[in-house]
């Protein structure tokens, strides 16, 4: 399975560097947990690809790697 897609800010530009997951909630010992099934990070035009996941319901979670200041 294939998603793919770009983060950008309000503006519209795009936003490098960002890292994007998909990940479900599952229960463990210790509460509801989430567990990652694919990760990468946003190139210079703010775009991701994430593969290599079976077909479900998940939560995508997109986290700057570094502070972010807009213009």
């Amino acid at each position: 399975t294939l998603l793919s897609g770009r983060v950008l800010v309000a503006g519209g530009a795009p936003l490098a560097g960002v890292c994007v997951k998909l990940a479900k909630s599952e229960a463990g010992m210790r509460g509801m947990q989430f567990i990652e099934y694919a990760k990468d990070f946003t190139n210079a035009r703010g775009e991701y690809t994430l593969h290599g996941f079976p077909p479900d319901k998940y939560f995508l979670l997109a986290m700057p790697t570094s502070a972010y200041v807009p213009q």
